[in-house]
């Protein structure tokens, strides 16, 4: 097969029926282009042309079949030897050995993407990249404008210049600019004057229009950076397409030196009555709403747990997926625990946001939705409660990362979940957020409970000996009992 490779696109000249084939393999994406009436287009069909980021795939699929793959290279930016000494300080930090070994990587390939945990500093990895490119003009792509203006003000710091923003509410160009995934898309010839592209969270390169306008942007660099750029397969193909392989990648078990280790505790839920066995017939939102929403047992647990966790002494954040499932958890910790907390959605002031995550030992325990899903990293967190019931992956993975940040106080995380057990359905999504934690930290750290807790019994006994629990796998003192 005769390729010619440009920064965006690869253009397949000459194949036989056998090499598509191979290529097809590699691609297996169909998306709907801006420019087509088609439902769907498969990128071999279509003007005979791939992103260019399928190319380490189309080599390793060529490769493995035997098959000849002739490159005619006129890409801008081609892979490097070696890296030479690089800038690591920015300010009062310090690249890591990790993060250093990142940025290195992303200067000799120039394109590609980095999957670390959270809490590891990609901000600064980000910096890094910039500062060592040596480049002039550069859009930075978030999925949110809290961490946009978030990104915005560590980069001032790190760079030491003014960084520009551009959102619905703000325009403000400088040569580099932060943006979200939804501006971009709206606006994608606003930012075709650049040298680098970099996504961060960029899992969320998701959607036609979206992976149209990151495609078609002429930067001779795109990076891209997440903590779950992999889990999901689909959402990796997109990646794939337009930056090819993953270049640098590090484990929560790899980098235990940097991350507090943490431990996930499952509470077995089961009712003993049957109630949720004849819901067949409705939608799936009703069913979630009589699950997990309004399920009485299962809420009145987690105040129980949440009033437990404060009078260990130990900061507790409560995620949410829904506000009513907030305002539900917030009246039973009332009732039960008279402990009322504050709710954190969309609608609540930056001020009390910033406040919350820089403060958060003043507050002990907070109830949070889907704004603090990502992006958010909560120093002073000892304890997560996952009380969403959801099956995604990549959220599993995202909301445990809100306490992944290690201080001189805190070695441990404990996170706490769920094995919804009284339907086949909740049961499903809960072996989903099991497979998803056994993926990223090690098997013996993640436990079940004994006991299962129905609405015929309060099993105190067994909410009790949580603080046993904690005090067994506990040796940093911010855990101990």
């Amino acid at each position: 097969m005769l390729i010619n490779i440009t920064d965006n696109d690869i253009y397949i000249l000459e194949y036989n029926n056998e090499e598509l084939g191979a290529l097809a393999e590699v691609i297996k994406l169909k998306v709907k282009t801006m420019n087509s009436n088609e439902d769907e287009v498969f990128y071999p069909i279509a003007g005979n042309k791939i992103p260019s980021g399928f190319l380490p795939l189309l080599q390793f699929q060529f490769d493995r079949k035997g098959l000849p793959l002739n490159i005619q290279d006129d890409r801008t930016v081609k892979p490097l030897e070696e890296v030479e000494d690089i800038i690591t300080e920015f300010g009062n930090l310090t690249l890591r050995d990790y993060q250093e070994e990142a940025v290195r990587e992303a200067m000799r390939v120039g394109r590609g993407f980095i999957e670390l945990p959270t809490g590891t500093g990609k901000t600064l990895i980000i910096a890094g990249i910039l500062k060592n490119l040596g480049i002039e003009k550069a859009v930075i792509i978030t999925p949110s404008i809290s961490l946009a203006e978030q990104i915005k003000r560590d980069l001032s710091y790190m760079l030491n210049e003014e960084i520009g923003i551009m959102m619905s509410n703000a325009k403000i160009k400088k040569n580099i600019t932060v943006t979200t995934y939804a501006t971009f898309k709206k606006r994608p010839t606003e930012f075709m004057n650049v040298d680098v592209l970099i996504m961060d969270e960029v899992h969320h390169l998701t959607g036609i229009k979206t992976f149209e306008a990151v495609w078609r942007n002429p930067a001779r660099y795109k990076f891209g950076l997440s903590a779950t750029a992999t889990i999901d397969k689909i959402n990796m193909k997109y990646i794939y397409a337009i930056l090819g392989n993953c270049i640098y990648k590090k484990s929560i078990g790899e980098l235990t030196d940097y991350l507090p280790e943490p431990t996930v505790l499952f509470f077995k839920m089961k009712y003993e009555d049957g109630r949720f066995n004849n819901l067949q017939d409705i939608s799936p939102f009703q069913r979630y709403r009589l699950e997990i929403i309004r399920n009485p047992v299962r809420n009145r647990l987690i105040a129980r747990l949440g009033g437990i966790l404060v009078d260990l002494g130990l900061n507790t954040l409560i995620l949410c997926s829904k506000k009513e499932h907030a305002y539900y958890i917030h009246m039973y910790l009332r009732q039960l625990e008279g402990i009322d907390v504050p709710i954190v959605w969309s609608n609540v002031s930056a001020n009390l946001r910033n406040d919350i995550v820089q403060n958060f030992e003043k507050y002990k325990i907070a109830i949070a939705t889907t704004i603090f899903d990502e992006g958010i990293n909560i120093p002073s967190l000892n304890v997560i409660i996952n009380a969403t019931g959801e099956a995604s992956s990549i959220k599993t993975i995202q909301r445990a990362g809100r306490g992944f940040r290690k201080t001189e106080n805190k070695s441990n995380l404990l996170i706490i979940d769920f094995i919804d057990s009284f339907s086949r359905h909740a049961e499903y999504k809960s072996k989903l957020r099991a497979d998803a934690y056994l993926k990223e930290i090690p098997k013996e750290n993640v436990n079940v409970l004994m006991g299962e807790f129905s609405s015929t019994e309060k099993n105190e006994a067994v909410l009790e000996s949580l603080k046993g629990y904690i005090s067994k796998f506990s040796s940093s003192p911010d855990l101990v009992v």
